[in-house]
């Protein structure tokens, strides 16, 4: 593929245009250095090609570009590569300005040495571990690149930004299913009197589900009802007080979301919150 400058946005980025004419991001150190519309890209120079999906994306870097420096997008595109490597995912375009546009933000706040109110710690490291952690890199790259000292609760902030970068959604989608997935757990553990400290295996696997079942919610998809009969009586022994967990569960969900549980989602919750009672009765014997 020949790409050719359709506008030279600075030294280090362009726009030019793909095989079926859509416009596209260019960037490389030095790649719109002395450059002029329809001179040739040298695809040695080029660091990474952006195709946005609409032109909303396109006026949104044109701006950043101008505002926000060079070593912030550098920082920014550091970060996705680490985070689709280590997480194993492919995130969108708008990860990189998202991520520039906060790495910018914390510089400046840093130098102004001002405060504002931080996402909880708690529920993303609980609910969103694995984007968590690579957050936790990203701060510490922040802090040696730019030789300053982050915020603790900034790790949450760039956890937000990955994971509505893999949603795919509206910018809340991350907070609500963190908050919703934190609220259905509260509801497990004192309707089954649960300790907070419960690192059982089994629980990581029910925070799982319950990411997608809230996602599901929020997508408004819904599962096909089938006649499912259950294999436990959940009102004997170890599985006492779990119908009145799910009830709960399913009260949560029709006055936050107006969603009916289906028997079927209702079956594929108790199965994993039966595996973690199981667990806890094998445990206290």
């Amino acid at each position: 593929m020949v790409y050719r400058v359709s506008k030279v946005l600075n030294n280090n980025t362009v726009i030019s245009r793909d095989e079926e004419n859509n416009e596209i991001i260019i960037t490389g150190n030095g790649i719109g250095y002395g450059k002029h519309p329809g001179m040739m890209i040298d695809h040695k120079e080029i660091r990474n090609v952006y195709e946005p999906r609409s032109r909303t994306f396109i006026r949104r870097f044109e701006k950043m570009v101008d505002e926000i420096p060079e070593l912030c997008f550098l920082e920014a595109e550091k970060i996705r590569d680490l985070a689709q490597v280590e997480m194993n995912k492919k995130l969108n375009d708008n990860i990189v300005l998202a991520l520039a546009d906060h790495i910018h933000f914390v510089v400046d706040q840093y130098k102004n040495d001002d405060t504002r109110v931080m996402l909880l710690n708690t529920e993303f490291q609980k609910i969103y571990p694995q984007e968590y952690r690579v957050a936790q890199k990203a701060v510490k790259m922040i802090e040696e690149d730019f030789g300053i000292s982050v915020k603790e609760g900034e790790a949450s902030a760039i956890t937000f930004h990955l994971v509505n970068s893999e949603i795919g959604n509206s910018s809340n989608d991350a907070i609500v299913i963190a908050s919703a997935v934190e609220e259905i757990l509260e509801i497990v553990k004192r309707t089954l009197h649960l300790d907070d400290d419960d690192e059982l295996i089994d629980f990581s696997r029910l925070i799982i589900h319950l990411k997608f079942f809230v996602k599901r919610i929020l997508m408004h998809e819904t599962d096909d009802e089938t006649d499912i009969s259950l294999l436990l009586n959940p009102n004997e022994g170890v599985y006492e007080g779990i119908s009145d967990c799910l009830n709960q569960i399913a009260a949560y969900t029709k006055n936050t979301f107006d969603h009916e549980i289906s028997e079927t989602e209702r079956f594929y919750l108790l199965i994993h919150i039966a595996r973690i009672l199981q667990k806890k009765f094998k445990e206290a014997n």
